[in-house]
């Protein structure tokens, strides 16, 4: 079996386990890469993380993963223990009250509108 149609299952069954189980599709899809790059691709750890000699493959982006899952769990921490609901709720009570808008049904009258007025 080739290595694309092995990645295209395991991007199904990725699909399939997820709509099932509450897991994140993200963390099943870096378990399904490390996987299909070590068993079928006879690919090392150390190749997967840190690049494959002799090409212009420069391997996983660690640090921008760890910084992305610093972030996502900081704004969690944050969600669950109601400080954006704080923030939101105190952004929209400083920001300046919206103008009432006329429906779109009511178009305003030629004197009202500058645009129409004859130029002088």
């Amino acid at each position: 079996m080739s290595v694309e149609l092995i990645a295209i299952l395991a991007l199904v069954a990725i699909f399939a386990v997820a709509t099932v189980v509450p897991i994140n599709m993200g963390a099943l899809g870096f378990v399904a890469a490390f996987v299909i790059g070590t068993i079928a691709l006879d690919l090392t750890v150390d190749e997967l993380v840190g690049g494959v000699e002799g090409t212009d493959a420069t391997g996983f982006p660690s640090e921008l993963v760890i910084t992305l899952i610093g972030v996502t769990y900081l704004f969690a921490i944050a969600r669950n223990n109601g400080s954006v609901d704080l923030i939101v709720r105190n952004s929209a009570a400083w920001s300046p009250p919206s103008r009432p808008r006329r429906p779109s049904s009511e178009s305003p009258s030629r004197s009202q509108h500058r645009s129409l007025r004859p130029a002088t």
